[in-house]
């Protein structure tokens, strides 16, 4: 036997169901929109830390190519110092051999004259002599 109290009490039941899955319907929506505005968030924060790390990068990237352009540069400068330097020594060296070869030829010369004048003495004593 069903009266319509059972049937209002079973239509309140529902309703109250309803109302209830309505609600639980409501909660989810509203913790559904509060992690799409996280996940929004988030979205953004990551977007901003991918655009400093390219930032970083990029400062990186010049960093290292002006240390190694400069690197390049300071062991350019060091070899044409280094080359100079070679340079100005070799030709002081050759200078240095070519006025100890001009001084030996002079000693040489000094020295077949005086080997000259030696004999010519020695024939001049031994003229004498006789």
């Amino acid at each position: 036997d069903i009266t319509i109290d059972t049937l209002k009490e079973k239509l309140r039941s529902r309703e109250q169901d309803v109302l209830h899955s309505v609600g639980l319907g409501q909660t989810i929506l509203e913790d559904l929109q509060k992690t799409k505005k996280k996940l929004s968030r988030a979205k953004h924060e990551n977007q901003k830390i991918t655009r400093e790390l390219d930032n970083l990068r990029e400062k990186f990237s010049l960093a290292a190519e002006n240390f190694f352009e400069t690197a390049q540069q300071a062991l350019e400068e060091k070899a044409q110092m280094l080359s100079t330097a070679y340079f100005m020594r070799n030709s002081e060296l050759q200078r240095e051999v070519s006025t100890l070869r001009t001084v030996r030829h002079e000693q040489e010369s000094v020295a077949g004259s005086l080997s000259q004048q030696l004999r010519q003495l020695q024939e001049d004593i031994h003229k004498i002599e006789k």
